[in-house]
C-alpha cells in the first residue's frame, strides 16, 4: 500500500533527530566563538608586544650614537635612509600617563621629509628602560691634566686702570737718548701722556711739573747727584729706575752689587706688583742680559718700613714704600731732643714726693722715632728709677705708650741718667708726657714755673699706671723737671714709591719680556693711586668675635677638581701681645656659602711680640694643603680664638671692589656656632692652588 505522508511517530522521531543535530551544531559554534575570543586576548597582545620589541631591537642594533637614554625614552641616530648622506634619528617614547602607548618616531635629517610617528604598542601599564654600557676600542676621553701652582683667587688693594700723565725725569729732554725714547714710546703705547723734564731743572720747575702730573718716572739716565733731593718730599707717586737715588728717595742708605741676571731669584706673591708670581720662585723679567744693580743687603741700612718684593743674589731688587712709610734719614741727620735739657735749681723733697710718679708735658712738631729718655736725678745707695711715655688727652696724661727698663745704681748717682727703649717708639706730631718713677730716696731736679707737670700717687714699684691716675699736687701745676727725650726726626713718604729691579747705565727697556713690561705698567698705576679705594679695616678675633671668608675660585669650564696649596691673610697683633692661640680652619662650604661641619684641616698660631702692633703683614696660614675639592662648591676659612681680649687683628675691606667674585666675608658672634655672610666686605687674602682639567683648560 502506497503512503503520501509521514506518520506521527515518524515526524516525532525526525524532530528529535533534527533537535539533537541543532544542539550539536550550536555547541560547535559556541566552542569556535570562545576559541576566537581567546586568540584576540592575551595571545594577541603578547604577539603584538613581541613584534614591538623585535622592531625596537632591530633599530637599536643599527644605532650609531645615543642622544637620550632615560627610563621611558630612548633616542639615537641611524644610518642615512633618504639618500642625502646624513644620519636620521629614531625615538621611542612611552606615555606614562594617558593611553600608556609606546610610539616610534623617525625624524629625517634637516627636515627633508616630515616625521613618521607610529604606535608600536598600546596599553602598557608599566615600562622601564634600562641600559648596559661598555667601552670598546681606544679611549676617546682626554686624559686629566693638573695645572702648575697658580693664583686662584685674591682680594687686595688694586689701583684703577686709567690713563696717566707721566712726568719722566731724564738727562736731556730736548735730545732724548735712544733708551729714553724707547721708554717714552712704550708708555705712550699704553695710553699714557709723557712729559720729559731734565734732572737739572730747578726746584720750582720740578714742583710745577709735579703739580700737573699723576706720577713721576725717573729714568736710569738721570744723574743722582744732579737730581739730588729735589723730589724727596714730592707729593706724588714715584717710580724709579736709578738705583743710586735709593738714599735720596729714602729706600736704603746704599746700593748693592751689580749683576747681569735676567731674572729675580725670590719674589713675594702678595702684592699688586707681583700678583700671580709664586712666592719664593724665580721670575724671568728680561730676554737679554744687561747690567743691573741691587740695593744693599744690610737691613740696618734700610728704611724700617721698606717692603722687599723681590731679591736678586740675596739683595733687594724690587722694593716699595707706602704713603706714610718712614724714609731712610739722610746721612748727615742728627738726633733731636724735646723737653728740658738744662739742670734746674731745685730738688724734690723725699718727704713730699716718694713712691710716686712725676710727669712733664712736651710737644713734638714732627714725626719722631724716639730712642731714649734722659733725666737729672739723685739716686741713693742701690737706688733705681724708670722712665715712660704717655699720650695726652685733653691736656692730661692718659694712655701709657711705652716704658724703659729700670736704671739701677748700686753706689747711687747724681746727675743725668739715660734709659733707652727696647724698640724705637714712633710718634706723630702732638703733645706727650715724659714720666719719671720716683721711689723713696730719689730726688728730681725741678723748677716751679715755665712748664706743665703732674704727680701720681701710684707706687711705681710695680710699674707705671696704665692709664695715668691718682693725680695730686697743685692745680694748676706749672712745675717743670730736668727731663727730655731723644729722637730722630722722621720723614715720611708723602706718596707711594717703587724702586724697579733694573737701572744701570744704558739699560734698554725693549729687552724686557712680558713679565718685565707688566711690572713697569703695574708700578706706574700703583704709585699713581694716591687714594686707594679699598678701606683697610680691622677685625679683632676673640671668644665672642670670629671671622671667616667664603672662597670659590674661578676655574676652567672643563675643570674636574682643584686643591689649595697656600693661603695668605693680612694680620697684626693687638697692642698688648696675646697668649691666646688662634685657630685657622678650612671647612667645606654648605650650599648657602657658610661653613659646614666637615673640617678639611686646621692650624694654630700665636701672635706675640714677633708681629707688629702698628702695621699689617701677610701671614701664610700653615695649612698642609687640601685634598681634592669639588669644582661646584667652595670652601670656608674661619679664624677663631678664646679669651675675652683680641688674640689677633685681621685686615678686611669694608666695601668690595669686585675682584674677589666668588668670595665673601663671614662673621660669627661666637666660636663658629652661627655664621652670617657679608655682601660688601672681604678679608684681604691670596689663595694659591692647582686645578685638574679633562684635556687642555677651557676658559
Amino acid at each position: 500500500m502506497n503512503r503520501s505522508a509521514f506518520s506521527l511517530v515518524e515526524l516525532s522521531v525526525s524532530i528529535l533527530i533534527v533537535s539533537l543535530l541543532m544542539l550539536g551544531l550550536m555547541s560547535s559554534i559556541q566552542i569556535v566563538t570562545q576559541a576566537s575570543q581567546l586568540v584576540d586576548g592575551p595571545v594577541q597582545e603578547t604577539t603584538s608586544l613581541a613584534r614591538a620589541v623585535e622592531q625596537m631591537s632591530a633599530d637599536l642594533r643599527v644605532a650609531q650614537t645615543f642622544i637620550e637614554r632615560s627610563s621611558d625614552a630612548v633616542e639615537f641616530t641611524v644610518a642615512d635612509r633618504d639618500g642625502d648622506g646624513n644620519a636620521e634619528r629614531i625615538r621611542y617614547q612611552w606615555a606614562a600617563a594617558g593611553d600608556h602607548s609606546l610610539t616610534r618616531t623617525l625624524s629625517y635629517s634637516a627636515g627633508s621629509r616630515p616625521d613618521e610617528t607610529s604606535v608600536t604598542a598600546e596599553g602598557l601599564q608599566n615600562l622601564s628602560l634600562r641600559y648596559l654600557t661598555a667601552t670598546h676600542g681606544p679611549q676617546l676621553e682626554d686624559p686629566e691634566i693638573e695645572s702648575d701652582e697658580v693664583l686662584l683667587l685674591s682680594h687686595d688693594d688694586r689701583p684703577p686702570q686709567a690713563p696717566l700723565r707721566v712726568l719722566m725725569v731724564v738727562a736731556n729732554p730736548s735730545a732724548l737718548r735712544a733708551t729714553d725714547a724707547g721708554k717714552a714710546n712704550l708708555l705712550e703705547q699704553w695710553g699714557f701722556a709723557v712729559e720729559p723734564i731734565a734732572a737739572s731743572a730747578s726746584q720750582s720747575a720740578l714742583d710745577n711739573a709735579v703739580g700737573r702730573s699723576d706720577v713721576v718716572f725717573i729714568s736710569e739716565s738721570t744723574n743722582s747727584k744732579t737730581l739730588g733731593r729735589k723730589l724727596t718730599m714730592a707729593p706724588l707717586g714715584i717710580v724709579c729706575e736709578e738705583s743710586h737715588l735709593c738714599d735720596e728717595l729714602g729706600f736704603t742708605a746704599d746700593v748693592g752689587r751689580g749683576t747681569s741676571q735676567t731674572y729675580l731669584d725670590s719674589t713675594v706673591g702678595t702684592h699688586y706688583l707681583t700678583e700671580g708670581w709664586l712666592p719664593g720662585d724665580a721670575v724671568q723679567i728680561a730676554r737679554a742680559q744687561q747690567s743691573v744693580r741691587n740695593l744693599t743687603g744690610d737691613s740696618d741700612r734700610w728704611s724700617s718700613d721698606l717692603k722687599v718684593l723681590a731679591l736678586r743674589d740675596g739683595q733687594p731688587a724690587l722694593c716699595v714704600l707706602e704713603t706714610g712709610d718712614r724714609l731712610m734719614p739722610p746721612p748727615d741727620a742728627s738726633a733731636v731732643t724735646a723737653g728740658e735739657t738744662s739742670t734746674l735749681p731745685y730738688r724734690t723733697s723725699t718727704s713730699d714726693i716718694k713712691d710716686d710718679c712725676v710727669a712733664m708735658k712736651i710737644t713734638l712738631d714732627t714725626h719722631a722715632s724716639v730712642t731714649s729718655i734722659t733725666a737729672n736725678l739723685r739716686l741713693p745707695f742701690a737706688g733705681w728709677t724708670q722712665f715712660a711715655l704717655y699720650a695726652d688727652s685733653g691736656g692730661e696724661p692718659d694712655r701709657l705708650l711705652a716704658q724703659t727698663e729700670r736704671v739701677v745704681r748700686l753706689w747711687g748717682s747724681d746727675g743725668w741718667l739715660t734709659a733707652t727703649f727696647d724698640d724705637d717708639v714712633l710718634l706723630p706730631p702732638g703733645d706727650y708726657w715724659l714720666a719719671i718713677a720716683v721711689p723713696d730716696g730719689v730726688r728730681v731736679r725741678y723748677d716751679i714755673s715755665g712748664g706743665t707737670a703732674r704727680l701720681s700717687a701710684v707706687d711705681p714699684g710695680s710699674g707705671f699706671p696704665a692709664p695715668w691716675r691718682e693725680t695730686f699736687g697743685p692745680d694748676p701745676n706749672h712745675g717743670r723737671a730736668s727731663v727730655y727725650l731723644t729722637y730722630d726726626a722722621v720723614q715720611s713718604a708723602p706718596a707711594r714709591r717703587v724702586m724697579l729691579p733694573w737701572g744701570s747705565s744704558g739699560f734698554d727697556i725693549t729687552a724686557l719680556n712680558s713679565q718685565g713690561q707688566q711690572l713697569l705698567w703695574r708700578a706706574l698705576l700703583w704709585a699713581a693711586d694716591a687714594t686707594p679705594s679699598d678701606t683697610e679695616a680691622e677685625w679683632g678675633v676673640r671668644s665672642d668675635r670670629s671671622v671667616g671668608q667664603y672662597l670659590v675660585p674661578k676655574l676652567p669650564a672643563n675643570a674636574t677638581g682643584w686643591r689649595l696649596t697656600r693661603l695668605f691673610c693680612r694680620v697684626k697683633r693687638p697692642e698688648l701681645p696675646s697668649l691666646f692661640e688662634v685657630q685657622f680652619k678650612l671647612l667645606c662650604a654648605s650650599l648657602d656659602g657658610r661653613p659646614s661641619a666637615y673640617e678639611l684641616q686646621s692650624a694654630a698660631a700665636t701672635f706675640g711680640n714677633q708681629y707688629s702692633a702698628t702695621r699689617y703683614r701677610w701671614f701664610e696660614i700653615p695649612f698642609a694643603g687640601s685634598g681634592d675639592l669639588r669644582v661646584d662648591r667652595g670652601v670656608c676659612l674661619t679664624v677663631e680664638a678664646g679669651g675675652g681680649s683680641d688674640a689677633v687683628l685681621i685686615c678686611y675691606d669694608d666695601g668690595r671692589e669686585g675682584e674677589a667674585a666668588g668670595a665673601g666675608m663671614l662673621q660669627s658672634p661666637g666660636q663658629g656656632a652661627v655664621w652670617s655672610a657679608s655682601t660688601d666686605a672681604d678679608l684681604r687674602f691670596y689663595l694659591y692652588g692647582r686645578y685638574r682639567t679633562r684635556g687642555e683648560p677651557q676658559w
